[in-house]
């Protein structure tokens, strides 16, 4: 039933996704669960409700479903469904990242790299929380971690590193990678300098600035 709901979901026919997604819901499976919370949070084939999205998110991180457990903590971040708490994000993306998810993993590095949620800044932690989400290939995960080597924020400046890092991200299309690119180009850092190829990434980082990651 998820998965017919999923595919009704990339054809666009949202009413039937919700219908699909509602009776697999019905028998606790959390993805469902979860990709309900995502339609009633965006409003796809239902009307927008954040207290309903936070209803399947809850119900479906309470089952231990690590990508729940990442919307969760993210709407506890932003105030959106429920009070705006930094501390409860940062022990939801916790448990999302405990087990591997590359979202989780990236929000909690963000947290340690903030000094955010009752968290220290701790560089080193942010690093390692980095490094585990741009090794499984998350755009936002390889940016950060390259922004660390490009400021030598817990480990030592390294402008190839951090090369290596934003052209993994710009390559998937992270318009913050993309801009960093243009910016290492133009400034020779890294890599020589290059004006065609800087303009080439900011023309790429405009082009996608409101991609979501």
């Amino acid at each position: 039933m998820n998965r017919r709901g999923l595919a009704a979901f990339q054809r666009k026919e949202y009413p039937l996704a919700i219908a699909w997604y509602s009776k697999a819901a019905g028998r606790d499976f959390p993805q469902a669960e979860t990709n309900l919370g995502v339609m009633y949070q965006l409003g796809l084939g239902v009307s927008k409700d954040d207290a309903q999205a936070i209803q399947w998110f809850r119900k479906a991180a309470g089952q231990g479903f690590a990508r729940a457990q990442n919307e969760l903590g993210r709407c506890y971040l932003q105030g959106q469904g429920v009070a705006h708490d930094p501390k409860l994000a940062v022990d939801w993306f916790r448990k999302s990242a405990q087990q591997g998810n590359p979202f989780g993993e990236h929000q909690l590095g963000v947290m340690y790299l903030r000094g955010s949620g009752g968290l220290p800044r701790d560089y080193a932690q942010a690093v390692q929380w980095f490094r585990k989400s741009a090794d499984q290939n998350l755009p936002g995960g390889q940016y950060s971690l390259g922004n660390m080597y490009f400021n030598g924020w817990g480990l030592p400046q390294d402008y190839a590193q951090a090369m290596q890092w934003f052209r993994k991200a710009a390559d998937q299309g992270n318009p913050r990678a993309q801009q960093q690119l243009g910016v290492m180009y133009q400034n020779g850092l890294g890599v020589p300098k290059n004006d065609a190829q800087a303009q080439y990434w900011f023309d790429k980082a405009k082009a996608n600035r409101n991609q979501l990651e």
